[in-house]
């Protein structure tokens, strides 16, 4: 089945013009986000195709190349300088922030279109680090990336007249529709669709607000079948669940989406894994008092953190599961107790669903995929 790079390959000859933006333009837009664009893309427009040119022979893990966040990045700065449809837009307003002493990870870019705005948000990668990001999502009501995305969005809205899209991936999909719900009035209502690729949802305390209830007609999420982090919170948006070429966690990767003609390819369901990974974790988060959920949220991954894991996929490796089990041993009696009960939930939601561990997880993840 075809990915993004094959959908370059494919329409990457149609100009917009002719063939206006479609679900699959909007997810590649949401990646260019992730790009290392420092340097290339400042404030002032600049045409997409001669930034990827610069970027291609940037990226790669050699000494004094930019790593990609993932290696299908290094396929698509190329593929995007290549493709007409995509090489003769504009870039502007690239902004990266990483300031872990105010708790905040945000990068944006403008993409100028004729006659159209879109606004791409950055979410988080694969990391332990990442995903502990998505997490504290749950107990705040507006996070500084939140913040910043409002404000990204209401400075772009006022340099560029006209309709205005806004998207993203991971955490970048949660920014896309808080940026675009809680934007002032004016703005709201120059947005004309809102896209989030498997991000999260929000707390009640988000959900409830008319802002939020007012973009909902605009927006459209999209989970992989196997969604773990587009399913965490509460999503009240239209959603696809859409067919993945990989299993379990990997599925988060935007390249292993099958895409057919300009969308994506939809299946029934979720999988069971899906379920019950969400049903532990919003088990747990209604069990622990929201005054103490961000400290428990710290304790978990301060546990998984201990080891040499950087992936979550990495984590039960053999060296790494045994620093954690030492970690957790090692912890104060309370941190001790938190973890646990987190892992008493997932136990749980294994244990409703009918799912064991390792390999028979595997066997029964598989087979209850549509």
């Amino acid at each position: 089945m075809a990915n993004m790079i094959d959908y370059l390959a494919w329409r990457g000859d149609l100009p917009v013009e002719k063939i206006p933006l479609g679900e699959a333009d909007l997810l590649v837009l949401s990646r260019l986000a992730y790009l290392p664009l420092e340097g290339l893309v400042g404030e002032e427009p600049v045409p997409l195709g001669e930034v990827m040119e610069r970027l291609t022979p940037l990226l790669g893990d050699g000494e004094g190349q930019r790593r990609p966040l993932i290696r299908g990045d290094l396929a698509l700065a190329p593929a995007l300088a290549d493709s007409p449809r995509f090489a003769s837009l504009s870039l502007a307003r690239y902004e990266n922030v990483f300031d872990p002493a105010r708790d905040i990870q945000f990068a944006a870019v403008t993409v100028l279109l004729p006659r159209l705005t879109v606004v791409s948000f950055r979410g988080t990668d694969g990391t332990i680090v990442g995903w502990k990001e998505d997490f504290h999502l749950n107990f705040a009501e507006a996070v500084p990336a939140q913040k910043a995305a409002v404000a990204y969005l209401v400075e772009t809205a006022r340099r560029y007249p006209g309709p205005l899209m806004v998207t993203g991936h991971s955490k970048g999909g949660n920014l896309a529709v808080y940026a675009a719900a809680f934007a002032p009035a004016d703005v709201k209502r120059r947005v004309r669709a809102v896209r989030s690729h498997d991000g999260p949802g929000f707390p009640d305390s988000v959900t409830e607000k008319d802002a939020y209830a007012a973009i909902l007609p605009r927006v459209k999420s999209f989970l992989p079948q196997s969604s773990v982090v587009g399913m965490l919170m509460n999503h009240r948006e239209e959603t696809q669940i859409i067919r993945s070429s990989e299993r379990a966690l990997m599925q988060h990767d935007p390249y292993t989406w099958e895409i057919v003609r300009g969308g994506f390819e939809q299946v029934g369901s979720l999988t069971a894994g899906s379920i019950f990974v969400d049903r532990a974790v919003k088990d747990w988060v209604r069990e622990v008092p929201p005054a103490e959920l961000e400290a428990a949220v710290d304790a978990v991954f301060g546990v998984l953190e201990s080891g040499d894991a950087v992936r979550l996929r990495d984590l039960w490796t053999g060296k790494s599961a045994r620093a954690i089990l030492r970690a957790l041993k090692n912890q104060d009696p309370a941190t001790r107790e938190v973890v646990k009960k987190a892992l008493k939930y997932l136990g749980s939601a294994v244990k409703e669903t009918g799912i064991k561990t390792g390999e028979e997880w595997k066997k029964n993840n598989k087979e209850k995929q549509v």
